[in-house]
This record gives C-alpha cells, structure tokens and sequence, in this order.
C-alpha cells in the first residue's frame, strides 16, 4: 500500500509543484523497483502506466507525461536486473540508458513540432532568466560598473551553457541511476529481501579508459578551437566535462579507502563530500588525486583498501 502511496504523492509533485517536479520525477522509479521485487510485472507496469494516466489526468504537459513514462521504465528494467541478481553496473547501466533514450525523444520532438533544436530551447531559456536577474538588480539599484560586469558574465553563460547540456544531462541520469539503486537496495535488504550487494563507494573503479577519454577530449578541444571547428570544439568540451566527472568520482573514491585504512570516522567522508561540492578548488584537487589513481593503481598497489 505504500508503494502505491508514494508513487500517488511523487505523480501529484511532478504536476504541482514546480521546484519538486524534478526531483520527484527522479525518484519515481525507487517504488517501481520496489513493487518489481514483491509483485509480478504486470502489477508493476499498471503503477507505472497509472502513474502516466495521472499525470495526463491532472494536465501534466507532453514532456512532463513522457518523462515520468521513462523514469517509470527505467525502474522497471532495473527492478529486472535486481530480480534476476545482475550486477549493480548492469542494473545501474541499463537505468542510465533509458534516461538517455528519454532526453534524445524529448530532443527530437522539440525540433519536429516547435523546429528549434535544444540548444536553441535552453539558450532562449537562459537569455530569459538573465534578462529578469538583470532587471532585478537595475531595480536594487545596481551601478554601471557592477552591471557591465553582470552583462559580461550573462553573455558568456548564453553561449556556453545551452552546449554543456550533453554532458550535465549525462551527470544527472548517472547520479540519479544511482540513487534510485541505493534508494532500492537499501529498502530491499531492511525487508529481508535478497538483492546485489552495494559496492562502496571506496571500492569504485572508473577504469584506464576516462584518462584516455579525457586525452581525446583535450584533441578535440584543441583542433575544434584552432580551426574554428564549433561542433568538433563542443564535443570536446562535453567529452572534458564527462571525463573530468568520473575522475573525480574515482577521486573520491581514493578518498574514501584512504580514510577507511586508517580507521577514520564516518564524518570524514562527509566532509570529503562537502569540500567537493562546496568549495571549486577541492573538486581539482580530487580530479588530481583520481588522474593519479587510475594512472599508477596506488590502491592496488599499496594495497590501500
């Protein structure tokens, strides 16, 4: 009965509540993965297909039904891999995939029906937003000086942020691929359920091959800015970005079984955690600690962990 609760409290946010929509929507396929585990998948594809219903129901917008459809599927197919004892890459792979799959839909609608390509959609978006952040601060009296600085600062964003989109969509679905997973395993094992065993996070290896994709990031970065390349320039930055995230997660996981050798408490961890995301400089002292990592296996080594 909770599972179908929560699922009715998570479609209800994703329609009403504009700053909980999203989060709400990422959290969706936790009750899938756990109605897969205790019913069959008829059950679990009826929440789901419910859930789809409410939403258009309520007045839920084609991308909102679609998204929900998708992160409905994705807690389908990885509540499959769990039941079938998969591995947790596998399960949290093919979660990732089907949010991938649900980006590239919403993409190619948006450019058959409004004929703008979601770069164009978020750079009109973030042009909006920093037309109103200008207006606000011309309101608080901002001076001249302070407002060219502002205006600079906006520019800049309008022509980098819409073709980052790529690699912040792949960070988001890896992370929420990830907790749905944790989210479900945890719930699973405290019901005396058997799942996949949750590798540590002090355990994780990104393998040998992000310090190549970080290589051929550079290259493309390179050659797309000497020859005025845009889309060759832009692939390498996306590629940058995705290869210097998963450093930095190998990064923190060195962190992790350092601090757990040497018998440190918990708090540590989260201050580790704290310092990455709070504080720029951190998050490269991380990456050079995870670049090192994958380059001389001082974990395997020195037999940190």
């Amino acid at each position: 009965m909770y599972i179908i609760l929560s699922m009715f409290v998570l479609t209800l946010g994703t329609v009403f509540i504009p700053f909980f929509s999203f989060f709400a929507m990422c959290v969706m396929p936790v009750p899938v993965v756990w109605m897969y585990m205790r019913a069959t998948w008829r059950e679990t594809a009826a929440l789901a297909i419910g859930a789809v219903i409410l939403t258009v129901y309520w007045g839920g917008s084609y991308g909102g039904t679609v998204e929900t459809g998708f992160f409905c599927l994705s807690g389908m197919i990885m509540g499959f891999g769990l039941r079938k004892r998969r591995s947790f890459f596998h399960c949290w792979g093919s979660g990732f995939i089907v949010l991938c799959a649900m980006a590239a839909v919403l993409a190619i609608r948006l450019y058959v029906v409004q004929g703008v390509t979601v770069f164009t959609y978020v750079q009109q978006f973030v042009i909006l937003w920093g037309e109103r952040l200008t207006a606000m601060a011309t309101a608080q009296g901002m001076g001249e000086a302070d407002k060219v600085a502002l205006q600079t600062q906006l520019q800049s964003l309008w022509h980098t942020v819409p073709y980052m989109v790529p690699s912040l969509l792949v960070e988001i679905f890896s992370l929420s691929a990830w907790i749905t997973l944790r989210l479900a395993i945890f719930q699973l094992h405290r019901q005396g359920q058997k799942a996949v065993s949750f590798l540590p996070v002090r355990c994780w290896d990104m393998g040998r091959g992000m310090v190549y994709l970080y290589i051929v990031s550079l290259v493309l970065k390179y050659w797309g800015t000497t020859r005025s390349w845009i889309w060759v320039q832009w692939t390498g930055e996306n590629l940058l970005q995705i290869a210097f995230f998963f450093i930095c997660v190998q990064g923190i996981s060195f962190l992790f079984s350092f601090l757990q050798a040497r018998k440190k408490s918990v708090v540590f961890q989260g201050l580790v955690l704290l310092l990455f995301f709070c504080i720029p400089f951190f998050s490269y002292i991380v990456f050079v600690l995870g670049l090192a990592d994958l380059l001389f296996s001082y974990r395997r080594n020195k037999a940190v962990l």
